[in-house]
């Protein structure tokens, strides 16, 4: 008997040994699933922060995006205007102006809206695209190696292109007034190749030159998505202007107080009934008192 009761006090203790590990799993399963439970709700609300961030910032380069390209498409319409009276470029020339911007804008760092009027300035001067073009790349060469505005250095070469070098002397880009007058534009151009050439091809090198194309890159492909947006701005305001607008002004006038609308037709309605039903209710009243008056004066007959 000693052996029985040996053998099934081992065996009681070897289950209670079995169930205080399967506890002390359980909890460890239960805590694990506690922490992965939290960690799956702490995931969820960054995931779904992140997914509502990207959301709101989507929606502001589409607005981003729509205003650029608006301002971008009245630039190029007034550059292609300029251009035709001033050169007779053709819409194909127009075109290829255009891809010359991006190109050097994307090359340089230096933004469209700042080339577009400089290259319109010098297109004025030369009446001719092509020269017009190599004359913007001296001028942002310059504009670059001194700091002047391109707009300026541009305005200034388109001067001195018309023989008036007087604005150019100003600049402080190392000829003199008196140099100045005894030089040929061409002279002028050389000695500005020499002086200045390959200054916005250096610059666009610098740390600061590429943060600059990567900027213009990135303006680039928001203009790219409000191009893409503009036509269904546009449908949407058609249908505002051709249909929900009518609809608001034709619902607008149908609750208006003139004979068409419901307005009008409730106190059409009003006046009839006041006319035709207060007669009556007078009547009735007239009538009440007369049986008030009857009931009153047999009062000690009743």
């Amino acid at each position: 008997m000693a052996g029985s009761r040996t053998l099934k006090l081992s065996i009681l203790g070897d289950v209670d040994n079995l169930n205080k590990s399967l506890k002390a799993a359980t909890n460890d399963v239960e805590t694990f699933g506690d922490k992965v439970s939290k960690a799956g709700k702490v995931v969820g609300a960054a995931l779904v922060a992140a997914a509502a961030a990207a959301g709101a910032y989507a929606i502001k380069i589409g607005v981003d995006g729509v205003k650029a390209a608006i301002e971008d498409e009245k630039a190029q319409t007034q550059l292609a205007l300029a251009l035709k009276n001033a050169t007779g470029a053709t819409e194909g020339a127009i075109a290829a102006t255009e891809q010359f911007i991006l190109q050097q804008s994307l090359a340089t760092g230096v933004a469209d809206d700042e080339l577009r009027p400089a290259l319109q300035r010098l297109a004025l001067s030369t009446g001719d695209v092509k020269k017009a073009q190599d004359l913007l790349k001296i001028a942002m060469d310059v504009s670059t190696a001194t700091g002047k505005p391109l707009e300026a250095v541009a305005n200034s070469l388109g001067k001195a292109y018309d023989g008036n070098t007087t604005a150019l002397g100003r600049l402080g880009i190392g000829l003199s007034a008196a140099e100045l007058k005894t030089m040929s534009f061409t002279q002028v151009q050389d000695r500005l190749t020499d002086l200045f050439g390959g200054a916005a091809a250096a610059n666009a090198d610098t740390y600061a030159g590429r943060i600059a194309r990567m900027q213009i890159a990135f303006d680039e492909a928001k203009e790219t998505i409000g191009f893409a947006l503009l036509p269904i701005l546009e449908k949407l305001m058609k249908f505002i202007n051709q249909i929900a607008l009518p609809a608001i002004n034709a619902m607008s006038s149908g609750f208006g107080l003139d004979k068409g609308g419901i307005g009008g037709a409730i106190t059409t309605l009003g006046n009839i009934i006041v006319n035709v039903f207060t007669p009556i209710i007078n009547g009735l009243l007239k009538a009440f008192g007369y049986v008030k008056n009857a009931i009153g004066d047999n009062l000690d007959t009743f």
